[in-house]
């Protein structure tokens, strides 16, 4: 697979390299996103410790970091990991201006949910650039397993937290 990164403008108008051209990403930064999607957070730990600024590096393809990786893919461990080691901005917005708690709730993932607004208060007021909240994105329906039909009233809350919370900075 070939992952490209758009060089800059450089504003002369021309069709030279720097206009029309493609820079393939560096080995580090494959091996970062290959870290990220497989949720490997020894290697990520590994990696921030050998080069901290990957912690807040966006691909060129959808604007997405390791934090909104990891919001999707519901990796707690990595979400405390960037926001309690490294800082990252709970609240980054995509290409599309989606925040980690956008794609937390597309995915259903109600842990991380939970942790990003909880623990490191994220917004639940900014719209994506199609003007939908974060809530927008909560399933519809959750399918309850035999298990977790015993347990669901415990777990629904968690999404609740989205459709009630009025938390702003």
């Amino acid at each position: 697979m070939v992952i490209t990164v758009p060089f800059l403008d450089d504003g002369s108008g021309s069709n030279s390299i720097n206009s029309t051209s493609f820079l393939p990403m560096t080995q580090e930064q494959k091996d970062w996103l290959l870290a990220i999607v497989d949720c490997d957070q020894p290697k990520m730990t590994r990696m921030l410790n050998q080069h901290p600024e990957l912690a807040v590096w966006k691909t060129s393809i959808n604007g997405y970091t390791a934090l909104h990786y990891a919001a999707k893919y519901g990796d707690c461990a990595a979400i405390r990991l960037l926001l309690g080691n490294y800082h990252v901005q709970v609240d980054a917005q995509t290409c599309e201006g989606m925040t980690p708690l956008h794609l937390a709730a597309a995915n259903g993932n109600e842990d991380v949910i939970i942790l990003l607004t909880s623990v490191y208060k994220a917004r639940t007021d900014i719209r994506d650039f199609c003007g939908r909240l974060p809530s927008a994105y909560l399933p519809k329906e959750k399918h309850w397993t035999t298990e977790e039909q015993n347990c669901k009233s415990s777990i629904q809350p968690s999404f609740d937290i989205l459709t009630t919370s009025t938390n702003s900075r």
